[in-house]
């Protein structure tokens, strides 16, 4: 696969490249940019870079060390450079266009792994919230049984803030069902669900409540009702 181009006319005002760091050499150009964040970058510092307004020779140039980000007053090119061939190595740049405001999200001074992470945590979380707008998100569960085999009811899910996971129990499940966390939903500790019936609670992932059934075969189901 040949290099990335883009011409002002293919681009919006804010978009993301994920360059595949594998090959060596020329990776990608871009044209009418003013603004630019490195939102992910896992390969070896200082082996690929970014140069502006000039294909090669002088032109102002940043090695890649880690999350970075520059903004500038009138749109200029950007071309894309890895040195060396990484394997399974990866780098993601998100551009603005004139007049958009682009950050990498972290505070200031030199690059770090923490400053990366936070960054990709910060932006994971983001992306859930604004993939779920407007959306219903659910799911249903079979309840394990057995002292210790409390399970999560659904896989990781983040959930924007002043929502609530609405969880209910199956109307035929015949006896309660217990609702906690990974170490509160036990006999003694967890919530009892009765059958038919409902709770809502307000938590930052689906994934942190959890569920244990007296017997087999009982089941719940849950829903995540977005803000309007």
């Amino acid at each position: 696969m040949g290099p990335d181009v883009r011409a002002p006319s293919d681009l919006v005002e804010i978009f993301e490249v994920e360059l595949d760091l594998s090959a060596e050499g020329f990776l990608g150009e871009y044209e009418g940019v003013c603004a630019y964040a490195v939102r992910y970058f896992n390969g070896t510092a200082a082996t690929c870079f970014l140069q502006f307004d000039r294909h090669g020779g002088e032109g102002r140039r940043v090695e890649l060390e880690g999350i970075s980000g520059a903004s500038w007053r009138t749109p200029r090119k950007v071309y894309i450079h890895n040195n060396i061939a990484q394997s399974g190595k990866t780098l993601k740049v998100k551009f603005g266009r004139e007049g958009a405001f682009v950050t990498a999200g972290v505070s200031g001074g030199g690059a770090t792994a923490a400053k990366q992470d936070l960054l990709k945590s910060e932006l994971e979380e983001i992306n859930a919230a604004l993939d779920s707008q407007g959306a219903l998100i659910s799911g249903q569960k079979t309840c394990p049984s057995g002292a210790g085999n409390q399970e999560a009811i659904g896989s990781t899910q983040v959930v924007p803030d002043n929502c609530a996971v609405v969880v209910t129990a199956d109307a035929d499940n015949g006896e309660y069902v217990l609702i906690g966390s990974a170490t509160t939903c036990t006999a003694a500790a967890g919530y009892k669900l009765e059958p038919g019936c409902s709770v809502a609670l307000k938590v930052d992932d689906v994934a942190l409540i959890y569920c244990l059934g007296q017997s087999a075969s009982k089941g719940l189901s849950w829903i995540v009702e977005i803000a309007a």
